[in-house]
């Protein structure tokens, strides 16, 4: 599968949820350039029963394509606007529209360059217009420069 058709493939799978869902929230922080890292360690703690234990540790913690760093569990982008926003780069898009829920099929609506999502809540319909949008710069040969966002 191509970049693009990967891409295409996410924003349709945003657009179907019902709601907010962090296992797709990583899917799109890697699809955007964000960076999952796991560091493993060992850990000694001496007991109650004054013996030593040894833990098996590890700490998780996304980076952004900026070097912008979280702690644990990638951005929001399927629940909170601000990460969703941060998707649209407005130096690279010309501007975005948000509007809903729509009289009768009760989706909200929004639209990044003029390419649509329509979705069950705010933050998943701009989340899966985003994602369409980068679609569009990526065939339009500059998804580097549409690509490297962070949400903070």
């Amino acid at each position: 599968m191509s970049r693009s058709d990967g891409l295409r493939a996410l924003a349709e799978k945003v657009q179907a949820l019902a709601g907010p869902c962090r296992e797709t929230d990583a899917v799109v922080a890697l699809a955007v350039g964000w960076t999952r890292h796991v560091y493993k360690y060992r850990e000694a703690m001496d007991g109650a029963d004054r013996e030593t234990h040894i833990f098996d540790r590890e700490d998780i913690s996304w980076v952004g394509p900026k070097g912008h760093r979280l702690t644990i569990f990638p951005p929001t982008f399927t629940a909170s606007l601000d990460a969703s926003m941060s998707l649209v780069d407005l130096s690279v898009f010309e501007g975005c529209l948000l509007q809903g829920p729509m009289m009768g099929n009760g989706l909200w609506s929004a639209e990044v360059d003029g390419i649509q999502g329509d979705a069950a809540t705010p933050a998943l319909a701009l989340t899966a217009a985003a994602l369409r949008a980068l679609v569009a710069e990526y065939r339009r040969g500059s998804y580097e420069r549409a690509g490297g966002r962070d949400a903070g």
